[in-house]
């Protein structure tokens, strides 16, 4: 997983390709990029979750992203481990779809 990455900057690009290279079909498609909102967030204790400025910041939609990424190689774990996963994520709109129907049957349960 690549965080606090400079996208600007050739050495993000060269890291990309070595962690592609040394480890195929295990790096995170999502990328974490640098933002002031968590040296602030870390300053005062808190996480981006939990401070309200920040609910739609870009970095806060891509560890949200990367949430989803993580969950859907848990939920079809012997997929990923064979390297049949697709890397292509579902969208946020696809995973919010999913857990409301998803609560319905957990709460019957």
């Amino acid at each position: 997983m690549l965080t606090c990455v400079d996208t600007r900057t050739n050495l993000a690009v060269e890291l990309e390709e070595v962690v592609a290279r040394e480890l195929p079909g295990r790096a995170f498609d999502t990328i974490i990029t640098q933002a002031i909102a968590l040296p602030d967030c870390s300053g005062k204790g808190k996480t981006l979750f939990q401070m309200k400025q920040y609910e739609n910041h870009k970095v806060t939609e891509q560890y949200r992203i990367l949430t989803n990424e993580i969950e859907r190689r848990l939920l079809n774990r012997e997929a990923f481990l064979g390297g049949h996963l697709s890397s292509a994520l579902e969208t946020s709109e696809e995973s919010i779809s999913r857990l409301e129907q998803a609560e319905p049957a957990a709460a019957n349960s």
